[in-house]
């Protein structure tokens, strides 16, 4: 016996003399947010599956003046399900956990922001197999699910981001830009913005403070880096 974690369901069928509405419900407690904790959801399972849970299909007729008439109706308890002796202990779980909070807290914002219409039943079969049905799968696999941690690293990647650019940066718009990119996508972030920003940096003659080779003035005393005599590079080397 497999578990069955829709929600209590209803759809309605219309035939040529009379319209039926079934009904699909049970006492066991609602299923938790899965947008907020996959903790959460992964205890409701664990609860469901110890208790006993009695679960019914109602069918009714809608009469003329918009009322329902019960037809039909079925109810049946679902008994515990029995779990194996020997149980192997599937590492995925813990290695998806601790994988998840390199990912981008930005899966949580779009998974916040789509997630209701994602998990509607309209848009959950009517979309299935498309494109922005597979990504949300996709997101929802791996989002950090608002861990502590991962916005604990985020923030140190931040601060890396800052220490590395402080003195490379040419703009501050540009350098808030990484900042905020950083944060938004953690280690993909970091990686991203070493690569398109590691440049050189050397000391400033001026204030003796290091200084991109990319910009013209001193980030601090906006004194101008002098062109090296020809044939001595020891300006550039010496840093």
């Amino acid at each position: 016996m497999s578990l069955n974690l829709r929600r209590p369901s209803v759809s309605v069928v219309a035939t040529k003399q009379d319209i039926f509405v079934r009904n699909i419900g049970s006492d066991m407690p609602p299923l938790p947010d899965i947008n907020s904790s996959q903790q959460l959801v992964d205890k409701w399972v664990q609860e469901v599956q110890k208790k006993s849970w009695n679960m019914w299909t109602e069918l009714y007729k809608v009469k003329n003046n918009g009322e329902l008439e019960l037809v039909n109706s079925y109810k049946y308890v679902r008994p515990p399900l029995s779990e194996p002796v020997a149980k192997a202990r599937d590492p995925r779980p813990v290695v998806q956990r601790y994988v998840c909070q390199f990912s981008p807290p930005l899966y949580d914002l779009i998974i916040r922001y789509f997630g209701e219409r994602f998990w509607s039943g309209s848009y959950l079969y009517q979309n299935r197999g498309d494109f922005f049905y597979d990504l949300l799968k996709v997101i929802l696999e791996i989002r950090p699910y608002d861990g502590i941690i991962n916005r604990i690293l985020s923030v140190i990647m931040m601060g890396f981001v800052f220490w590395h650019g402080w003195s490379r940066r040419t703009s501050w718009a540009r350098f808030i830009f990484w900042l905020i990119f950083t944060g938004l996508f953690n280690i993909a972030g970091l990686l991203t913005y070493l690569a398109l920003n590691h440049t050189a940096v050397i000391k400033c003659p001026v204030c003796g403070k290091l200084r991109g080779l990319t910009q013209v003035d001193c980030v601090r005393c906006q004194g101008q880096l002098p062109a090296p005599e020809r044939g001595k590079l020891d300006l550039i080397f010496s840093a």
